[in-house]
């Protein structure tokens, strides 16, 4: 909120030119676009109500009725809710008879539930340098100075145990869709907006044009591989990692969270990879051999199906040797089948060996290692070379084949210091984004274009990049956009996602997926190969989009009453900043408040007669201006109520203000008018806003009265701007007649104070002309300025001949 012309920072509306275009106008509009200042709240509170919400237990939406659940959290329409028994447990623990009756305390409650509810550490955010920061879902990056508002990111720093900052004050809030709205022209460009065509049509009178490819696009998408559980998942995952890599094939592995980056880095390691090998092979003879011994295979199908941290070595070396096959995952035999599963050459035997020997060497990029990110991508299109990473490496990435040519900003994110900020429990355990394999000095980039281009060609034999989803995403655009890593400028590559119905996706929007009897019955580390699971999985992804849609739909519905109101605002401030003189608008706000102050001063009286209170009058009147300088309440009385009173009343205020004028001047009056005007449009504002969250809170139950929480809302929220608008003119007119203007005095002339250099020095404290007989001179230091006054260093000033003289 500028408060002068030269603070303003964004220049006419004419033309805009979005990049990434669906991100920005899809995305990001599903939250309003908030500018916050700190308010004075006190934030003590928020520590309290987490010891309290930390012992309560919490549930799924269908558990509410269930017996020892205090909340139920509905993931899908983000929102969370108190059941009764926690109600009665919450006001035990804070020691209040009724929760409902302190509105303020019930807000904090609910904010820290849902922190404990709805949000996950190192998905939604993470902790670094003693402070909660938000993770962008759509980008995977960091999103720092952004704040949840309403008192959830103090709920989420009370959580996590670290300091609490003060909770932040509305001041600006507008939608994605209105903000860009306000250009006369709207343009953009994206790789990934046709399937959202319609929206771009409704909502922003754009259309979508396709523009053929440069090049053929020749990377093949293959289709998904689904999983019955997490676990068969990342088995696969790593099986397939390890497969790319021993091809030493570039492979980009896409996660949908820091957590889940972490998670499949840490199967990557020697042990993991070899508990892995050994039990695809054994899982392989099982299903596969008709001649393995029929005694083994209860015993073969429970190590197969234990978790493969959990499987227990010495147990699956027995299971092994019964099978007549060798433990030892090093082993020859064991390197031979591998390679003949996956139909390499012999040669790569020895890459293999590697991996399992030393583990898999991978790059992690996730927002833990910002500053790494041109490093990481710059070494992602080099041959063998296996990157695990969120979204930051999906949308507007370009990774090129055989490796970048090291410029100024590789070498910059190559000498960065590692953000050692982070507070978690992979601090300790990754220090590097480098992992696996020896310790090791990364093989360098290529030096020229030359160079870099011969290390494209043979990347390009081995098929291109690879692209290895570990999740679907909300969005299908998204998904696009993690495959159209590869294959760019017509080069080949390759793309799957790997997917298991346990994932989060599935859990929130088709939680009953898995109560289909035929999978069921499937077994859980295979996979299942079924054509109505794909088409499922893709309505799921549809209906994610649908439900988006109808949110931002939703968001913007509500908005759009707001808008008007905002550009009313909005054009009253920007006349104030551009010079509009003031002084007629607040001479009629006068009139106005006057005439209602003068019209509320009639009153009933004990026998319900209608009576014009003077007093009333008066002091109303004293609040405003001080009318004792102009009328008495004598004078007042003398006059009967009508319009002769409310003229002589308003006579008496405007000599105040004109009174005013000639005690300051003309000028400085101005400038009083229009920061006063600034002022009092900004105070109301951020008041209208706070008010319209609260409205807009629980508008919706309004519904349940059959009427239209729109219908509801826009007739509020009318009447509150009406309110608001009254309010202006109010704190305007009070504040132009109080407003004190202190003028800074004039700084006085230094007075240089003459000191006679010759002057004897007597023992202790020391007497001269420049006034500092009373000074102790041992307690002056030596870069002080000296205490004579002659503007000089004590060092370069008497401290020589005190110091010569042994006084000091």
């Amino acid at each position: 909120m500028a408060f002068s012309l030269n603070q303003l920072v964004m220049r006419e509306l004419h033309y805009a030119i979005i990049d990434e275009v669906d991100s920005i106008l899809i995305d990001e509009a599903r939250t309003p676009h908030i500018i916050s200042g700190p308010s004075n709240e006190d934030v003590s509170v928020y520590k309290v109500v987490d010891k309290v919400v930390r012992q309560l237990v919490g549930g799924g939406p269908d558990d509410a009725d269930k017996p020892g659940i205090h909340y139920v959290a509905d993931k899908k329409n983000h929102s969370a809710s108190l059941t009764e028994e926690g109600m009665d447990m919450v006001e035990q623990l804070l020691g209040i008879d009724n929760i409902a009756n302190d509105p303020k305390l019930f807000h904090h409650v609910m904010a820290s539930v849902k922190a404990y509810a709805l949000f996950q550490r190192d998905v939604d955010y993470v902790v670094r340098g003693g402070e909660v920061v938000i993770v962008d879902e759509n980008t995977g990056r960091m999103m720092f100075g952004r704040r949840f508002s309403d008192g959830l990111h103090q709920a989420l720093e009370a959580k996590e145990g670290v300091p609490v900052q003060r909770e932040s004050q509305t001041i600006a809030t507008i939608t994605f869709q209105n903000l860009f709205r306000l250009y006369e022209k709207l343009a953009g460009m994206t790789g990934t907006a046709k399937t959202e065509e319609d929206e771009f049509r409704k909502i922003y009178g754009l259309d979508v044009v396709c523009i053929p490819t440069h090049r053929p696009m020749i990377r093949v998408d293959h289709p998904d591989v689904v999983y019955k559980t997490l676990e068969a998942k990342l088995r696969g995952v790593a099986f397939e990692i390890l497969r790319l890599f021993t091809k030493q094939q570039p492979v980009l592995v896409g996660t949908r969270s820091i957590e889940m980056s972490e998670v499949v880095s840490s199967r990557l390691t020697p042990d993991m990879l070899q508990r892995l090998l050994l039990v695809q092979r054994l899982r392989e003879a099982v299903e596969g051999k008709k001649n393995f011994p029929k005694d083994l295979v209860a015993d073969a199908k429970k190590v197969i199906e234990t978790n493969l941290a959990d499987i227990d070595r010495q147990t699956l070396a027995s299971v092994l040797r019964k099978a007549d096959m060798q433990p030892d995952a090093l082993h020859d035999d064991n390197l031979s089948w591998a390679i003949g599963l996956w139909q390499l050459p012999e040669e790569n035997k020895a890459y293999l060996k590697q991996a399992l020997s030393e583990g898999v060497p991978h790059n992690v990029l996730n927002a833990k290692f910002h500053e790494r990110e041109a490093l990481v991508i710059a070494e992602a299109g080099r041959k063998g070379q296996v990157t695990i990473a969120t979204n930051m490496a999906g949308r507007g990435v370009d990774i090129l084949l055989g490796g970048r040519v090291t410029d100024e900003l590789v070498e910059m994110s190559r000498t960065a210091e590692g953000d050692t900020s982070f507070d978690d429990e992979y601090a300790n355990t990754f220090a590097s984004f480098r992992r696996g394999g020896l310790e090791r000095a990364a093989p360098p980039l290529p030096l020229t274009e030359t160079e870099r281009l011969a290390q494209a060609e043979e990347v390009r034999k081995l098929g291109g990049l690879y692209i290895l989803g570990t999740e679907r995403h909300e969005s299908r655009r998204i998904d696009n956009q993690l495959r159209g890593r590869s294959g760019r400028q017509g080069d080949p590559g390759e793309s799957r996602f790997f997917v298991s119905l346990e994932d989060q996706l599935w859990k929130i929007f088709n939680a009953k997926m898995l109560e289909n009897p035929l999978l069921k019955a499937w077994p859980p580390m295979e996979e299942v190969n079924a054509k109505f699971l794909s088409r499922m999985i893709e309505k799921t992804q549809e209906r994610i989009e649908n439900h988006y849609f109808e949110g931002r739909k939703h968001v913007l519905e509500y908005d759009d009453v707001l808008n008007a109101q905002r550009e009313h605002i909005y054009a009253m401030r920007r006349e104030i900043l551009l010079g509009k003189d003031e002084r007629p608008e607040l001479l009629r706000y006068i009139r106005d408040m006057i005439a209602e102050v003068v019209e509320n001063a009639w009153v009933v009286d004990e026998n319900e007669r209608r009576v014009f209170d003077y007093d009333l009058l008066y002091e109303d009147l004293s609040e405003i201006f001080p009318v004792m300088d102009y009328l008495s309440l004598d004078e007042l009385r003398q006059m009967p109520p009508g319009p002769e009173l409310t003229e002589a009343c308003i006579d008496a205020a405007t000599k105040a203000y004109e009174a005013k004028i000639q005690e300051l001047g003309d000028e400085i009056m101005r400038q009083l008018e229009q920061q006063v005007m600034l002022h009092a449009v900004n105070d109301k504002w951020m008041e209208h806003l706070q008010i319209v969250d609260y409205i807009r809170e629980g508008i919706g139950l309004r519904g349940y009265g059959q009427i239209d929480p729109l219908v509801a809302y826009k007739r509020e929220t009318h009447d509150l701007f009406e309110r608001t608008l009254r309010g202006i003119r109010d704190q305007a007119v009070k504040m132009i007649f109080r407003a004190q203007v202190q003028r800074e005095p004039e700084p006085e002339p230094p007075q240089m104070m003459r000191v006679d250099e010759g002057a004897a020095l007597p023992n202790g404290p020391i007497a001269s002309d420049g006034g500092t007989r009373d000074i102790d001179w041992r307690k002056v230091g030596r870069n002080d300025p000296c205490p004579c006054g002659s503007g000089k260093k004590f060092k370069s000033c008497h401290y020589p001949k005190l110091r010569a003289e042994g006084r000091i």
